[in-house]
């Protein structure tokens, strides 16, 4: 019950985004907004703008989103009626829960994963036609399939604390981390003035991007400080 109830989608979020037309004759355009789910429609006054954007946005989740709607018939009838006022309260009759919860926690996963870089173009705002997990639920996708990488970490900070890992070690982990996460390992050099001191960034090509920084006396070292440093900024992100 507690899995279905995180499922459900949020209340409406009505935004007037544009008005155009001479001043006797404005155009209104609206937009609905459903946490990751957004619709557009226009109108000569704001209430048929509303009507117009939620009844796009009743038929968009009916006919993309594998979701089970059974106050859609009710919905679509208070959008028409010409007395509704708010059609919010229309839409808090929908039974948004996520019927594809059956699914493996791999599969979950893979989805998340293929849909995340899409999400990451529109940061707050995502056009989505075939979505059918909510976007609370990305990190826990996440979650579920970096756990081994979580564990890992875990163990290898608590061992650099107590054993003082080598530089051979750390870059073992290092490639690990980066072949679950699937990403690129960067390497960046900084020219420094001052004499005897290395300077080395360490960049991991994730979603956001992971940048970290180590310094010393001898270049080595420094890789080292910044290996540990991008450790330690993947483990609080996947914690």
């Amino acid at each position: 019950m507690e899995l279905c109830a995180q499922n459900r989608l949020d209340e409406p979020y009505y935004e007037i985004t544009n008005i155009s037309g001479p001043s006797h004759a404005p155009v209104f355009t609206i937009t609905c907004t459903i946490q990751m789910f957004q619709e557009e429609a226009c109108a000569r006054s704001k209430k048929q703008a509303k009507q117009n954007v939620a009844q796009k946005m009743l038929k968009h989740l009916k006919d993309n989103v594998n979701i089970n709607l059974p106050g859609m018939e009710l919905i679509s009838a208070r959008a028409n009626d010409k007395d509704v006022d708010d059609l919010s309260k229309g839409i808090e009759y929908l039974n948004l829960s996520v019927t594809n919860l059956k699914e493996s926690r791999k599969e979950q996963t893979d989805l998340a994963m293929a849909r995340y870089p899409d999400l990451m173009k529109r940061p707050g705002i995502v056009s989505c036609k075939t979505h059918d997990i909510p976007i609370s639920m990305y990190h826990l996708c996440f979650k579920v399939g970096y756990l081994n990488l979580v564990e890992t970490l875990t163990c290898l900070l608590s061992r650099q604390k107590s054993d003082n890992m080598t530089y051979d070690e750390l870059r073992v982990y290092l490639t690990r981390s980066a072949d679950i996460l699937k990403c690129e390992i960067k390497e960046i050099n900084y020219k420094l003035k001052t004499p005897n001191l290395y300077m080395i960034g360490i960049q991991l090509s994730f979603t956001p991007q992971i940048m970290e920084i180590g310094y010393s006396t001898t270049q080595k070292e420094a890789e080292k400080n910044a290996m540990i440093a991008v450790i330690g900024t993947l483990f609080l992100l996947l914690k």
